[in-house]
Formats: C-alpha cells, sequence, structure tokens
C-alpha cells in the first residue's frame, strides 16, 4: 500500500484533475474532427489522441467515482473488499458525509481542491457513530492502552517514562 492516511487526499486529486482533463481533452478533439478539416498527419493524431484521451477517460472516471463513494462512506478499498461479500458495506467510521470529506480532505472546504493542507486526525484514531456496545467496550480499552503507550493524551506518561528510562524531566542530560 503505498497511498496511505497523509497522502490519501493528494491521490484523490490527482485522480480528479487527470479526470476533468482527460474528459475535456476527449470532448474538444472530438469536437474538433466532427467541425474541421485538417492534413491527414495531423488528423491521425488528433485520432490518436482522442483515442487515449477517451480509453484513459473510460477507465479513471469510474476508479474517481469509486473512491469519491469511499470519501462519502469513510472507508478504505481494504474495508470495501472484506465487507463486499457480507453484504453490509456501512462503516462504523461514517459521521456524515461533509464530516467524511472533512476527514480526508482537511477541516477548510476552501482547501479541499489544492494539494496544500492536511488532514485533521493524526491517523491513529477516529471518530466513530455507533454508540459503545460490549463488543466496542474492549475497542476502547485497547485505543486507550495504545494512547497511553504512544504518549497521547495522558500527561501522566511522560514523568513515568522518564523515570523508568532515568532520564531527567529537564531533558536528556
Amino acid at each position: 500500500n503505498c497511498i496511505g492516511y497523509y497522502n490519501y487526499k493528494y491521490f484523490v486529486l490527482f485522480l480528479f484533475y487527470t479526470v476533468v482533463d482527460t474528459n475535456f481533452a476527449t470532448i474538444e478533439l472530438s469536437r474538433a474532427l466532427a467541425t474541421g478539416t485538417f492534413s491527414s498527419g495531423f488528423t491521425f493524431m488528433m485520432y490518436q489522441g482522442t483515442f487515449m484521451s477517451g480509453l484513459l477517460a473510460s477507465l479513471l472516471t469510474p476508479f474517481f467515482a469509486f473512491h469519491c463513494w469511499l470519501i462519502a462512506n469513510n472507508m478504505t478499498t481494504i474495508e470495501y473488499c472484506e465487507k463486499r461479500g457480507s453484504g453490509t458495506l456501512q462503516s462504523p467510521y461514517d459521521v456524515g458525509v461533509k464530516a467524511n470529506i472533512a476527514s480526508v480532505m482537511g477541516d477548510n472546504p476552501a482547501l479541499w481542491l489544492l494539494p496544500i493542507g492536511m488532514p485533521p486526525s493524526n491517523g491513529l484514531f477516529y471518530s466513530r457513530q455507533d454508540p459503545p456496545t460490549e463488543q466496542n467496550d474492549g475497542e476502547e480499552e485497547e485505543e486507550e492502552r495504545l494512547r497511553s503507550s504512544c504518549g497521547v493524551g495522558s500527561a501522566a506518561v511522560a514523568p513515568a517514562v522518564a523515570e523508568a528510562t532515568g532520564e531527567a524531566q529537564a531533558g536528556f542530560g
């Protein structure tokens, strides 16, 4: 997997701009071929360009639409593949379309189509829509254990680590 939490926005933007450009090129080249008379060599090259941009557009447009659906449902490709056989494609991390998009594209909608900004989370812990159940209680305990072992969200961890390792709290000396 080379597409992770912090570069998924850039991957989706790459798909978006590629889909827009290939569809635009296909339409404009087709229109130029239909309305203009060009030399045979130029016409042949325009047909090749129309074919290649049309092929790319026909392959990438559904792929981009699939990733838009994944973002709208706050689901990864792996989660989709695991759940498609079970009959239900509901993600426990689905918190609404706008919040789902913001979890990938960032909190500022003005920056969603620009390749700047970062996702709002740290990539380890995510908001969940479902209420805690007995099954989720174990997951919450595991999440708290991970937070404390990573030093996330617990002020008591740093002194304990420093004491255990023999380091002074003021520094490494």
